[in-house]
Order: structure tokens, then C-alpha cells, then sequence
């Protein structure tokens, strides 16, 4: 009902959505005010990797899996417009856990140690699975 929950929560699921303002807007109505919204592990691209995905997804539609690759101003612009103060969070990975991730892409060992100090302050351009909480203030 509405002004019913206090927390909405969705992993991996409201890229999924067909229409994501109206999943906002009903995320909104069912929160009672200060309620707060979790989505986590959603793909979220950064300016720099939003036009490197377009065909993202393509793989699912033709499967009927409604799958969408929308920028992250866009997140943001649509939970704004539902009454979210909304923030971005993003996984942080400690230095064996991007050393792992790092191996795991093929990366040979010895240019890890020098791939590490540039990819640092680019990582958040480069990350896609992101988290968005936000908190609804009625209006």
C-alpha cells in the first residue's frame, strides 16, 4: 500500500524494468517519507563507457529478456524526479581484490604492480555495476 515500507530494495533487477520512472514513481508511492530505495548491481555506464555498450543486451532481447544499458545521469535524473536524494555508490575493491580481478582479465602478474597506480583514479569511469540509494522526501 501506499506509504507502507520503509526500505525498497532490488539486486540486479530494475535495469529490467520497461518503463524505469514509473519503477521509481512506484518505489516512491509505496515508501513512507525517509524511507529509503537500494539498487544494487545495477549497470550504470559512465560517459566514457556508455557508447562502448550499445549493443548490450542484444543477446537477451532476442531471448525476450528486456534488458537495458542506460547512463548514469539518466539513474539519476529519473530517481530525482520521483522525490529520491539519490547518490551513486560504487564497490570498492581492495588492492588483492583488483589484483585478482586484474589476473582474472588475463592481466600477467608482472604488469599488475604497474597497471594498479593509473587504473585507481580512473576506476570509477570505468565501472559499470553500480549501487544507487536513495532516500524519498515527500514533496
Amino acid at each position: 500500500g501506499d506509504d507502507s515500507a520503509d526500505v525498497v530494495w532490488a539486486t540486479a533487477a530494475a535495469h529490467h524494468s520497461w518503463d524505469l520512472a514509473h519503477t521509481f514513481r512506484e518505489a516512491a508511492r509505496v515508501l513512507k517519507p525517509g524511507g529509503r530505495l537500494y539498487m544494487c548491481c545495477e549497470p550504470m555506464p559512465s560517459w566514457l563507457r556508455w557508447p562502448l555498450g550499445l549493443a548490450v543486451g542484444d543477446a537477451e532481447r532476442d531471448l525476450g529478456i528486456h534488458e537495458t544499458w542506460v547512463p548514469r545521469w539518466r539513474w539519476r535524473k529519473l530517481a530525482r524526479a520521483a522525490g529520491f536524494r539519490a547518490q551513486l555508490l560504487f564497490p570498492t575493491f581492495d588492492r588483492a581484490g583488483l589484483e585478482e580481478r586484474l589476473r582474472s582479465r588475463s592481466v600477467p602478474s608482472f604488469l599488475i604492480p604497474l597497471v594498479l597506480p593509473g587504473l585507481r583514479p580512473v576506476l570509477r569511469t570505468l565501472q559499470v555495476s553500480i549501487h544507487l540509494v536513495g532516500t524519498f522526501e515527500r514533496s
